[in-house]
């Protein structure tokens, strides 16, 4: 059997692991949680420059279309006359 002596020291020891590693699981969450935010971020970042690109080539389509239109217009006015 120990001594109170033996056991209180055994605790204490016990106590200061548990302590570090508490310590050493706040800091990965928090380096997790850290990360997690820089990744959200990006994909925000990510889908507005999405979003961007798409209207972009949606105003792209339209002027192709409107040329399409006036070259085929020209066209057909050129074969009638």
């Amino acid at each position: 059997m120990l001594s109170s002596a033996a056991r209180d020291q055994q605790y204490s020891e016990e106590a200061k692991r548990r302590e570090s590693l508490l310590e050493e699981s706040q800091q990965n969450y928090n380096r997790e949680l850290a990360a997690h935010a820089a990744a959200v971020q990006s994909l925000n970042d990510t889908q507005q420059k999405h979003k961007a690109l798409q209207e972009e080539f949606n105003q792209f389509k339209v002027i192709t279309w409107k040329f399409f239109l006036v070259v085929t217009l020209i066209s057909y006015n050129n074969f009638f006359n």
